[in-house]
């Protein structure tokens, strides 16, 4: 998918939620907390904290679930990341080589899983520490973008323009 369609697949919803009444700043707080979790260092548990968190917190879940997808390829890219900055920040009794780790799942799945459960724990925990700092990062810059857009699809923007 090039920048173009992702941009557009993006705004598209977004517009159309925002003429439906959501404002920018519950849309900008439901992307930002989406984008920080889907980059979580579990594999498979992004869509439920998602949900869980859009219930509790009345955000918008497509919104959250849409953020949640475009980082997909980060989450993957940031497990290895996570592990070493978990391993770092609160110890390890052994050095996760992800090349030892890949031959051993190979071998034997279940005392992979069990050796690696420790920096799987830590790897999440790392992320807890990030996750504030993202997901905050993250709102600062996308409040006032879509903002900006909303103030067009209300009107209240330049005479003429279109989203």
């Amino acid at each position: 998918m090039n920048r173009e369609s992702l941009l557009t697949r993006t705004r598209k919803p977004l517009v159309t939620l925002m003429r439906q009444g959501a404002t920018p700043e519950k849309l900008a707080l439901s992307l930002a907390c989406g984008l920080t979790i889907g980059s979580f260092p579990l594999l498979g548990t992004t869509t439920a904290i998602c949900t869980g968190l859009a219930l509790a917190f009345r955000l918008n879940l497509p919104v959250m679930l849409l953020g949640n997808f475009i980082v997909y390829p980060l989450q993957l890219a940031l497990i290895v990341p996570f592990i070493i900055l978990g391993q770092r920040l609160f110890g390890s009794g052994t050095a996760v080589n992800p090349h030892d780790f890949a031959l051993l799942l190979r071998a034997d799945v279940l005392t992979g899983m069990r050796l690696m459960s420790g920096a799987a724990i830590r790897a999440a925990l790392a992320w807890a520490v990030v996750a504030p700092v993202a997901a905050l990062g993250s709102y600062l810059v996308l409040f006032p973008v879509l903002r900006r857009i909303g103030k067009r699809v209300t009107g209240e923007g330049e005479a003429g323009t279109v989203p």
